[in-house]
């Protein structure tokens, strides 16, 4: 998995960042392409729910999920954004199951691709 990080204006180290991103989606890395993580301050120095955390994941095979979250705190931001992309990314691979399953069961329906009509 590869992991882009723009830090914006915060002064941080990406090892720890991305250390903690590779674990809470480690249970899936083999599905995930990349991972765009884009840091920024929306009001600048004037404070407020402002820190905002975009995360963006391509999956191998095709698809994106995004997820986005502002909060006062840049680590909130980014725990309630990666919440966000596993909730996701749960989603866009249960619709990937559920479209597995109905066109097998299609295929076993039909198995000579042929209708009744």
């Amino acid at each position: 998995m590869n992991i882009a990080i723009h830090r914006g204006p915060f002064a941080l180290e990406p090892g720890p960042l991305e250390q903690r991103l590779r674990r809470a989606l480690a249970a899936r890395a083999e599905l995930i392409e990349a991972l765009r993580v884009t840091l920024s301050d929306e009001n600048g120095p004037r404070g407020g729910a402002d820190k905002r955390a975009a995360l963006l994941l391509d999956l191998r095979g095709g698809g994106r999920v995004k997820s986005v979250a502002t909060s006062p705190s840049l680590k909130r931001a980014l725990e309630l954004a990666l919440e966000g992309l596993r909730r996701g990314l749960a989603s866009r691979l249960g619709r990937r199951r559920s479209r597995r399953r109905a066109a097998r069961r299609r295929s076993r329906e039909s198995p000579s691709g042929v209708t009744d009509g």
